[in-house]
């Protein structure tokens, strides 16, 4: 894949690459790139800023890397980090993306709590 590429997402291989090629042909999870775009839109924020802001508001990642090419990049990404989502955006994503759906090959039975429990995948909104 270029460098010059938009997105830099590691290429899919075996059985992933074959869901990867359905999923594109039949346009399966576009929606949910399109409901996060406007999501991202509709809170003021760049997909970067949501990233790193959302990994900041929940209290199973320990931190967010950043990994800017540039000085403008790293700017822009600092710029960001005074950001607090809300409740509601937050909300929004869990409705695009439900916590613990469509992660993992195995479908397990364990349901991890915070999967279920709000509280459990947010930080209080003072300590965001």
């Amino acid at each position: 894949m270029s460098h010059t590429h938009r997105h830099h997402h590691p290429r899919p291989v075996g059985k992933a690459r074959r869901r990867y090629r359905r999923q594109r042909r039949h346009g399966s999870g576009d929606s949910r790139h399109k409901a996060l775009d406007a999501a991202v839109n509709q809170a003021g924020l760049s997909v970067p800023h949501l990233a790193m802001v959302f990994a900041i508001a929940h209290p199973g990642f320990t931190g967010a890397l950043l990994d800017p090419r540039t000085m403008e990049q790293l700017d822009c990404l600092l710029t960001g980090l005074n950001t607090v989502l809300s409740d509601d955006v937050l909300d929004q994503i869990d409705q695009i993306a439900p916590p613990g759906v469509g992660v993992g090959t195995l479908g397990q039975a364990y349901v991890p709590p915070s999967a279920e429990r709000t509280e459990l995948r947010r930080c209080p909104i003072g300590e965001r």
